[in-house]
């Protein structure tokens, strides 16, 4: 019987492979770890039930007057609704035309008159205001703006004496979305809810707004008011 002999380096093969387990020759494939699966691809996110360009309808701005302790340098808005500075009521679109008293007490549009058309926004709480006269009267008060029916004609606004308890001398400024010279601008409402507007003969009435649109002011601010405030 042949005896098989092995050669030197086939024979230190076989016995590094017995002792070690390894593959001396670093050709034995190293078994690749295990692919980390990707992430799901994210859900789109649940539908609310409501179309995506649901928002609520635009609500009216209500003015209201600031709290106290804020700056009261001429033009600052916030001085003027805190019933702080006296102002000419502007309507937006006029050109010369601003609120004054004529010689009947009645508020209307006219060029200006500086006895007669300086106005303090007074605050009177719930977000109303009376509009008095800048300068008292020959017995030492002020004026408020009332609304006056009359029938079947337009109400119109005169001067009567201030009563907080009138419900035709509270009024509601609303913001409104024109600027004039840089002046945020207003709508006034009396508390019944005619709007203060702007005649067809030029003249200030007050009426239901229906379908038209209302007349919006700038308050021109001229300098601090006199007139004591509402508890002093």
């Amino acid at each position: 019987m042949k005896t098989l002999r092995i050669g030197g380096p086939a024979l230190l093969l076989l016995f590094l492979a017995a002792c070690g387990g390894e593959d001396p020759t670093g050709l034995t494939a190293t078994p690749s770890a295990p692919a980390t699966p990707s992430p799901p691809a994210s859900s789109p996110p649940a539908a609310s039930g409501l179309p995506a360009s649901t928002s609520p309808a635009p609500s009216r701005q209500v003015a209201k007057p600031p709290a106290s302790g804020g700056s009261s340098r001429g033009g600052s808005a916030s001085a003027i609704l805190r019933g702080e500075r006296q102002v000419v009521i502007l309507p937006v679109d006029s050109f010369e035309s601003v609120l004054a008293l004529n010689d009947a007490d009645r508020l209307t549009l006219l060029d200006g008159d500086p006895d007669r058309d300086l106005f303090v926004l007074a605050p009177v709480g719930g977000g109303r205001f009376q509009i008095k006269t800048a300068k008292a009267d020959r017995g030492g008060e002020p004026s408020c703006m009332q609304v006056k029916e009359d029938g079947v004609n337009p109400a119109t606004v005169v001067a009567r004496a201030c009563d907080v308890g009138v419900q035709n001398q509270l009024f509601t400024i609303e913001e409104a979305k024109q600027v004039k010279n840089g002046r945020p601008s207003y709508n006034i409402m009396v508390d019944g809810g005619a709007y203060l507007l702007e005649g067809s003969s030029g003249g200030l009435i007050a009426e239901q707004l229906g379908d038209g649109s209302p007349t919006s002011f700038t308050f021109v601010d001229n300098g601090p008011s006199a007139l004591p405030k509402l508890g002093d």
